[in-house]
């Protein structure tokens, strides 16, 4: 991975006391991963460097992100909310992180302030993690907030009710206790279940557990999927 120049003209930033700094150069040793992003940003979010797997995951060649925002990958809901929390960890001095799904994945997001040195400007260093299980090693759950605002691919197709469903369905729960939890008829579930076997393409439920376990569907809580899919949701649900 070849590390960036500095990337702006003028002073650069002095480093400050107490503040804890990442960079592309930190980061090295560790890329290659599957399923571990990294990218710098500047203080308006702008792009200014990420690594070819960042890359893969948005269908983009490395040198046309660079100087993109959120904004120009996704809905502008979405890259309000997560801009908005970028900036809090920013301001704070602190790393911050929060799980977001991410084309259909549970992606644990951390937040450095990005080292001036790097670029000679202030930003943010972000590193995202795919992640499969509930519990993160040595990480207080409890800390990590949640982006509720989805960015969806496959599950794009499912309607706000049936990602509910989904989740369930992948917990293992049958058609009447999953009728029973949400307060609808079994027939309704059931229903539910015909439509998300169609535009999923699946053919046996063991293939809806296996791509919710495979995504990290169920490392949010269920309340946090209900946040998660009330915020996917166009307005017509009815049941």
């Amino acid at each position: 991975m070849a590390l960036p120049a500095h990337s702006q003209s003028g002073p650069i930033p002095q480093p400050q006391p107490g503040v804890v700094y990442c960079s592309p150069a930190t980061f090295l040793p560790f890329d290659g991963y599957p399923g571990v992003c990294a990218l710098a940003r500047d203080i308006n979010m702008r792009i200014l460097w990420c690594n070819a797997e960042y890359a893969r995951m948005c269908e983009r060649s490395q040198e046309s992100l660079i100087g993109t925002t959120l904004h120009d990958l996704m809905t502008r809901e979405m890259a309000d909310e997560r801009s908005a929390r970028m900036r809090e960890i920013w301001a704070s001095g602190k790393p911050g992180r929060y799980f977001q799904v991410w084309k259909d994945h549970r992606y644990l997001t951390n937040i450095w302030r990005l080292d001036p040195q790097a670029f000679g400007c202030d930003g943010l260093f972000v590193l995202m993690t795919r992640g499969l299980t509930t519990q993160v090693p040595g990480l207080d759950m409890s800390e990590v907030g949640v982006i509720t605002t989805p960015h969806l691919d496959q599950l794009e197709k499912l309607s706000r009710r049936e990602l509910e469903v989904l989740y369930l369905t992948a917990m293992g729960m049958s058609t009447d206790e999953i009728a029973k939890h949400i307060h609808r008829a079994s027939k309704t579930v059931e229903n539910h279940i015909a439509s998300i076997m169609e535009k999923m393409n699946f053919q046996r439920r063991t293939e809806l557990v296996r791509f919710a376990v495979e995504r990290g569907v169920l490392g949010f809580a269920e309340h946090e999927w209900s946040l998660i899919a009330a915020r996917k949701s166009d307005g017509r649900d009815r049941d």
